[in-house]
């Protein structure tokens, strides 16, 4: 913790105490890791142990922040422990009989969010709704245009940041770079295994194929259907606009050119394969034919991947495009219930909500064993996206206790823009940064011995007014929350008022 703990300066605890006072606690405690001691006693020891890491923990401010324990157990099996863990949204208690209690710490009501989305979409104009399921149970996005406003707007609900992994979609992917290139140019090297008595017309034979499928493969290059593909591509990388169902259309008119190369190149190869299979080793063989039947097997994956691709791009014909084009006026972001997710989306999603580079806040980490050794604040600011927006637009962004870790940080960033308004409840208060790369904001500094297991944050963040929201959240503009009757009926205020304030924005 000394090392790595990044809030030992604020909330005015002293730590050395603490330390005191439960390190005479734990000696106390006589049964741990004696195999011979009383079941009962060492039972009673390890609630109390558990008892003392939650109170210890829950004077911890950040709320990244979790703690396992692995407690050994007399007369169990070598590999078998009693296992607690402890986080911020537990607390522990032991009643008179040393009994073990964990229960989750009360939070205001929280509306459940499948059925917010559900509620939402029955007020999506017909047609213009989308959505990623991941699993059966687990829906990362959807969305839908509002009826009934003053201008297009889009609901949009995210229940993950993981949309750089399961609905971004890369140029490299979608458009493969299909140029023809030599196989055997190192020459020597894949053909040291060769008999020296045919080693000359075994090579000179294999580059006559190697050089059909060079040439078969540039006449599908300079096809019209590719040239197609590559106007697609082209528009991707200047303007953003990824036009899916196009570009799957011409993709499909390219992949029987594709076929007819490769298949031609892999009959050549199994007739030359066949020529020369008395000739030398079937490994040597295999293994130098096989460099060229990968290449051409690669070409056609590739094809075939890019299809997949372009299959669903509903996030870019529904959000991305629209808002590069200028026709969706106003945004409604659903971050309520999401815990946070990968830092990179920040690139391909927040990024194109920011109009304006601003210092949103100040970050710093650890530098030196000392508990009080940190870096200096280092402040951090937004950046604009190449195709996002070129000027501000109305924004409303839902959170609630559940918006947590990246939710709060989009939420932070998207504050600093103009036109931007937070409904809700407070937000979680898990910004502590849990990696120093910028593109893992997740990731999480975990260490561990036998017994004990930790996973923190690897710095330590404040917004932009020098405000520590470690614990406490983001605060919304609007204060909404849910009661027990909104529950039981089905209501959702919060996305109410939503709806109602930013009709009124320009």
């Amino acid at each position: 913790m000394d090392r790595n703990y990044n809030y030992f300066s604020e909330g005015n605890i002293d730590w050395s105490d603490i330390y005191a006072k439960y390190n005479d606690k734990f000696r106390n405690l006589k049964t741990f890791n004696d195999e011979n001691a009383d079941r009962f006693l060492a039972m009673k020891e390890i609630n109390l142990a558990s008892k003392y890491f939650s109170d210890i923990r829950s004077k911890i401010l950040d709320n990244h922040l979790v703690l396992r324990v692995e407690f050994p157990f007399p007369q169990m099996k070598k590999d078998e422990k009693i296992t607690r863990i402890f986080d911020r949204d537990t607390q522990t208690t032991i009643d008179v009989d040393g009994g073990y209690y964990q229960t989750s710490t009360k939070g205001n009501i929280r509306i459940d969010k499948k059925k917010a989305i559900e509620g939402a979409s029955r007020l999506f104009v017909d047609g213009t709704s989308n959505q990623d399921i991941i699993t059966d149970d687990e829906i990362l996005y959807a969305l839908g245009m509002l009826k009934d406003m003053r201008d297009n707007t889009l609901y949009f609900a995210l229940n993950k940041f993981r949309l750089s992994e399961y609905a971004i979609k890369y140029s490299d992917k979608i458009f493969p770079n299909f140029s023809p290139r030599r196989v055997y140019l190192t020459g020597g090297d894949y053909f040291e295994h060769v008999p020296d008595s045919i080693e000359n017309e075994f090579k000179t034979g294999l580059e006559k194929i190697e050089y059909f499928m060079y040439n078969a493969m540039s006449g599908v290059i300079n096809s019209k259907e590719y040239k197609d593909v590559l106007n697609h591509k082209n528009l991707f990388l200047t303007r953003g606009i990824l036009d899916c169902s196009s570009i799957k259309r011409d993709w499909t008119l390219v992949g029987p050119l594709l076929t007819e190369v490769i298949t031609q190149v892999r009959s050549k190869l199994e007739s030359y394969s066949d020529q020369y299979k008395n000739k030398m080793s079937s490994s040597s063989l295999e293994n130098i034919i096989g460099k060229l039947k990968n290449k051409a097997t690669k070409i056609l994956n590739s094809h075939n991947n890019a299809l997949g691709e372009v299959s669903d791009c509903g996030i870019y014909d529904m959000f991305f495009n629209k808002l590069i084009d200028g026709s969706i006026k106003k945004i409604i972001i659903d971050l309520r219930g999401n815990g946070g997710g990968f830092a990179l989306d920040r690139l391909h999603f927040i990024d194109r909500l920011i109009s304006k580079r601003s210092l949103y806040g100040y970050e710093r980490t650890k530098e030196g064993n000392g508990r009080f050794n940190y870096t200096p604040w280092i402040p951090v600011y937004t950046k604009t996206h190449p195709h996002g927006l070129k000027s501000p637009i109305p924004i409303v962004i839902l959170i609630d206790k559940g918006s947590a870790s990246m939710s709060e940080v989009t939420t932070i960033m998207l504050k600093t823009q103009d036109k931007v308004k937070v409904i809700g409840d407070y937000s979680n208060g898990a910004f502590a940064g849990l990696t120093s790369s910028e593109h893992a904001f997740n990731g999480g500094l975990q260490a561990a011995n036998e017994y004990l297991a930790f996973y923190m944050p690897a710095m330590a963040f404040k917004d932009r007014n020098h405000k520590i929201l470690e614990g406490i959240g983001a605060k919304p503009d609007i204060l909404i929350i849910p009661t027990e009757d909104d529950i039981l009926n089905g209501r959702d205020p919060a996305l109410e008022k939503a709806i109602e304030e930013i009709d009124k924005m320009d």
